[in-house]
């Protein structure tokens, strides 16, 4: 019988894991698609890293555990099972879904106390700086119960041999899974003063997905830049446009979503903006609705070296 300790033994054993580059290419990811062909840039990694630790100890999948490699999902299964904990009442051997929009999860190390919890997480950065939940690697961290939204109990007492049934996508934008992304590993120069939007790959294009009226959807970008001095800024957003292939593109009045500003630090800057919201638009006749996303320098020299989008829609 699997116990809290072997789980987070078995998790921390791996502390200090990265992927190869800023690809996602990992261990964790290899094994939950069934091989690194299997998966491309778009594939996150702290729920397959959870799903792994757990499957390593002779937990079942689905029955012990969420075996999914979407934290909202995770989440679902919990709730729908009464497995569902609040941040103080997090133990060794849960899971720490994090805040905001549930899009973070790890394994508590030790019981919340003193309102934060000691965690281990898959694709997290070993430090304040980086991403914090797509950062690349497996850390040993200290989070403040004010980022946690919640907590999963497992099942470390299962004693059952049916079948069991995936977990389900809850109702709503965040059951979502992505349906389209993109990773932009080649340097952009920003210009001074001017919005530039941003491809979503190296081979070019900027739309990160089509949407209907009526469409939910979760939009994220996560940017690095050189040249951003500390202290100087600059703002990402998404908009919205009319296409049709062979035609102008034409930006939708009133389609631009508010702004982010992403603040500069020593060496590289990191920075991310998301955006939620219900599409309302009617596209016009052989066209489509597309989100696209533009970045905004005010001062010079700033290049925009890596973008990482996911799209996901209802």
């Amino acid at each position: 019988m699997a116990t809290p300790s072997q789980l987070v033994a078995k998790a921390t054993s791996k502390v200090g894991t990265t992927e190869i580059g800023y690809t996602n290419k990992v261990e964790f990811n290899d094994w939950f698609y069934g091989g690194r062909s299997k998966y491309g840039s778009w594939a996150a990694w702290c729920a397959a890293f959870t799903s792994w630790a757990c499957a390593q100890i002779g937990m079942k999948a689905n029955i012990d555990y969420p075996r999914t490699a979407g934290v909202a999902i995770a989440r679902s299964w919990a709730q729908q099972r009464g497995r569902w904990v609040s941040p103080s009442n997090i133990k060794k051997g849960d899971l720490v879904v994090f805040l905001p929009h549930f899009s973070h999860i790890a394994i508590a190390r030790a019981d919340a106390s003193g309102g934060s919890v000691k965690t281990v997480e898959g694709n997290t950065s070993p430090g304040s700086s980086g991403s914090q939940r797509d950062g690349g690697g497996v850390w040993n961290r200290t989070r403040p119960l004010s980022l946690v939204g919640g907590g999963i109990r497992l099942n470390f007492t299962s004693t059952e041999t049916t079948t069991p049934s995936k977990p389900t996508e809850p109702e709503g934008i965040l059951g979502m899974s992505v349906t389209n992304a993109g990773f932009r590993n080649k340097d952009v120069p920003l210009p001074k003063g001017k919005w530039k939007s941003i491809p979503i790959g190296d081979a070019g294009g900027y739309s990160l997905g089509i949407l209907a009226n009526g469409t939910s959807f979760i939009a994220d970008t996560e940017l690095t830049f050189k040249g951003l001095n500390p202290g100087a800024a600059v703002i990402g957003r998404f908009y919205l446009v009319s296409y049709k292939k062979g035609t102008p593109t034409r930006r939708l009045k009133g389609g631009t979503y508010p702004a982010k500003e992403i603040v500069g630090t020593a060496g590289t800057s990191l920075g991310s903006v998301m955006q939620m919201a219900n599409s309302s638009r009617t596209p016009d006749k052989g066209r489509s609705i597309r989100l696209r996303f533009e970045v905004f320098a005010g001062t010079k020299g700033v290049t925009f070296t890596k973008a990482s989008h996911r799209f996901a829609k209802d």
